[in-house]
């Protein structure tokens, strides 16, 4: 998936409008709201290195997906 290759759904934000509909658009909206004071927390790399890999790769077992069980820590939960 390259960074600008549309998801099949946008992620759709808890402002209900707000949508990402590509990895550069997840990057970017990362960057915007995440204090530059926590970059570098490990969760934060953590979810930077999945974005990257999901771009680099061709697999759709790593493209991001908006579906999850419910068990997977969130943005707002503190990822």
């Amino acid at each position: 998936m390259s960074w600008d290759e549309r998801f099949a759904e946008p992620i759709v934000l808890d402002d209900g409008t707000t949508k990402l509909a590509t990895l550069r658009e997840a990057i970017a909206h990362l960057a915007k709201i995440i204090p530059k004071a926590e970059r570098n927390l490990p969760e934060i790399l953590t979810a930077s290195d999945i974005l990257t890999k999901a771009a680099r790769s061709s697999s759709r077992a790593s493209r991001p997906s908006r579906h999850f069980n419910g068990t997977e820590k969130t943005w707002s939960d503190g990822l």
